[in-house]
Parts: structure tokens; sequence; C-alpha cells
């Protein structure tokens, strides 16, 4: 949201941005590049990343198996 303020102002270069907050230029510019289509609601956190492959119980039981160690389930180490 700092990043939206100061591109409100205009007097900072977006590496000066990038410098100021501690990220990549490329970060900066990918927010610049969103900001003028939404404004600030534009940088807001979205998902990171992709979506996950199981679902909460299948990782669960993904967890206890691996816990298990692989002799139960046949392998030597």
């Amino acid at each position: 949201m700092f990043a939206a303020a100061l591109f409100e102002v205009g007097k900072h270069s977006q590496a000066e941005i990038a410098r100021v907050l501690g990220v990549s230029w490329q970060a900066v510019h990918h927010w610049h590049s969103a900001w003028p289509q939404g404004g600030a609601n534009a940088l807001a956190p979205g998902q990171q990343g992709a979506d996950a492959l199981l679902d909460p119980e299948q990782e669960r039981e993904l967890v206890s198996l691996l816990l298990q160690g692989p002799g139960a389930h046949g392998w030597e180490d």
C-alpha cells in the first residue's frame, strides 16, 4: 500500500521505491503495471503459488504415512 501512495505522489522512480521497500525492481514494476487499473486495491495480496493438489484430509493422511517411515511400506530405507 505504501508503494501505491508513492505512485500517487509521482516523484519517485520505481528503482527508488524498490530500495525504500526492500523489494526487487521487478516487483515494483509489476505493481506499477497493475496500479492504473485498480489503484491500491490492485496491489492487495492475492493467492500465491499454484493450487494445492491434495485436500486437507489427503495432506493429513500423507503426513501420517510419511511419519511411519519407509519400512512400514515395504522399503528397506
